[in-house]
């Protein structure tokens, strides 16, 4: 038996709350994660062992010693933060 009715409570399905995002969303994620490693790999690490490119931003990521760390570790922060709120989130509509 299921034991939402045994509560007395009853859910929505996924389904019935919100429909699916597209692919193209999926897509876009994972297209930006790909550019965000690729740009944070070589300005951590192969910025160091390369010759200047002559781009601009890729130029000053290569020439800074301190920020491009910054934006590297703002992602696992942002990251921890947000699963932290949704967790706190959730046991406050649950109490």
């Amino acid at each position: 038996m299921n034991p939402a009715i045994l509560c007395g409570v009853e859910f929505e399905s996924r389904s019935e709350a919100a429909p699916r995002p597209s692919p193209a969303v999926g897509y876009g994620i994972l297209a930006g994660s790909l550019l965000f490693l690729l740009g944070a790999s070589y300005a951590v690490f192969f910025s160091a062992f390369l010759p200047k490119t002559g781009i601009w931003v890729l130029d000053v990521l290569a020439e800074d010693r301190h920020y491009k760390y910054l934006v590297i570790t703002l992602v696992p922060t942002s990251t921890w933060f947000v699963i932290a709120n949704w967790v706190g989130w959730q046991y406050y509509r649950n109490s």
